[in-house]
Parts: C-alpha cells; sequence; structure tokens
C-alpha cells in the first residue's frame, strides 16, 4: 500500500533530516514518529534508513512507535507514544486525563522510553456522515477541554519527564494535535462564527503559557 513506509522512501526521509530546521534529539539524532504504517516489508525499510542516515554523518534517527501491539516491534522502536487519548459517550477530559497519565506509567513500567502524549481533545463526530464512520466512530467522543483543564494535562506531562528523565531520555511530549479540526483536538488557532470573525487562540496562548513557564 502507498501508505507502508517501505524503502523507496528512505532517501526522501534522509534529505529532511539534512535540514537544519528537522528536530533532532540527543545531539544529532532525527526523530522520528511511525503511527501504523507498517507491513511485512517496513522492518527491512526502517533499517535501510538506520543506515543511510547514520552514513550522512547524522545520529541514527531516534524512532518512535505511536502504535500499540506487535507493530511497535516490527521497527524496534526506540520509544513509544500514542496518537490520541480518546473516548466514548462524551467522557469527560478530566477521566481521559487520566487515563493518559497512566498510559505513560504503564509504557515506564514496561521497561520503555516513552515520549508523553497530551491530547487536547477527540471528537471526530463531524466525520461521521461524511466518511461513513458511524459504525466505528458514532459514540467515540470526548467533552472538549477547558483552557484550565488542557494547561493542567499539558504541566501534567512535563513535570513528569521531568521525574521521569531515564524514560523520556530525549525531554519531549507530543500534543494532539495541531489541526485536527474534525476530529477535536487542535491547538491552531480558529476563526469563531458570529463574533466578528474574532479569532480564538486560547489553547495556543495556553501552551505558551505553561511552557514558558518551565
Amino acid at each position: 500500500s502507498e501508505y507502508y513506509f517501505n524503502s523507496s522512501l528512505v532517501n526522501h526521509y534522509v534529505s529532511l533530516f539534512l535540514q537544519d530546521n528537522y528536530q533532532k534529539v540527543l545531539g544529532n539524532r532525527p526523530l522520528l514518529y511511525f503511527y501504523n504504517l507498517y507491513d511485512n516489508n517496513t522492518a527491512t525499510a526502517v533499517q535501510q534508513l538506520r543506515t543511510a542516515t547514520m552514513a550522512t554523518g547524522l545520529g541514527e534517527p531516534y524512532i518512535v512507535s505511536m502504535s500499540a501491539g506487535d507493530d511497535r516491534n516490527n521497527i524496534n522502536p526506540n520509544a513509544v507514544s500514542r496518537y490520541v487519548t480518546g473516548g466514548n459517550n462524551g467522557a469527560t477530559y478530566a477521566s481521559r486525563a487520566a487515563v493518559e497519565q497512566n498510559s505513560w506509567n504503564n509504557d515506564k513500567n514496561m521497561g520503555k522510553k516513552v515520549i508523553p502524549i497530551v491530547t487536547l481533545g477527540w471528537d471526530p463526530r463531524p466525520r461521521v456522515p461524511v466518511e461513513n464512520w458511524g459504525e466505528i466512530y458514532g459514540n467515540s467522543w470526548v467533552q472538549t477541554p477547558t483552557v484550565d483543564e488542557f494547561s493542567n494535562q499539558l504541566q501534567s506531562a512535563l513535570e513528569w519527564s521531568s521525574s521521569n528523565v531515564e524514560a523520556n531520555e530525549v525531554n519531549t511530549i507530543i500534543i494532539y494535535s495541531w489541526n485536527e479540526f474534525a476530529e477535536g483536538g487542535s491547538l491552531c488557532p480558529l476563526i469563531v462564527p458570529g463574533f466578528d470573525e474574532e479569532i480564538n487562540s486560547s489553547f495556543l496562548d495556553a501552551l505558551e503559557t505553561v511552557v514558558s513557564g518551565n
């Protein structure tokens, strides 16, 4: 499938790694997240990617798996994370935030390196009638957090990372998401209908406040 990572993509990824603005950790190791991009050839392609990257003088890519189960093992990731922390039937954000925090510790207790996921929101109901998601996602949604709830979860992830430097050795977190507008979790500023097209940047502003305070 075109969605799987394969050998034909190796040189393209290496060219991205070589760009000055590509995020690198632990010195000069390109940070790369994988999510559900696996088939029988993926493990071979990932090893080719590691070899080709180091041949340029960069460090070995620091690969993070955002999937669960056997998919993680296929690529021998350096750390694990999640794509999103979802929920059903309008669960409260606070209840899912607690589940999310438990996932950080569960992975750490399994001896894995961890990139904590911070979920801003989960509500894919707008996609249900358009993409026939009803059977899978019809009742899958979580209440939108307040700015304070999101800020508290973000602060918890930063504090967890500071207290678990061996598990989060790259001192990095990942936030869901920048622009998943149709899935209910978006940091990107939005135009608010009915308010003279006022731009709502409250979650992005909260991110700046929390990070600058740490």
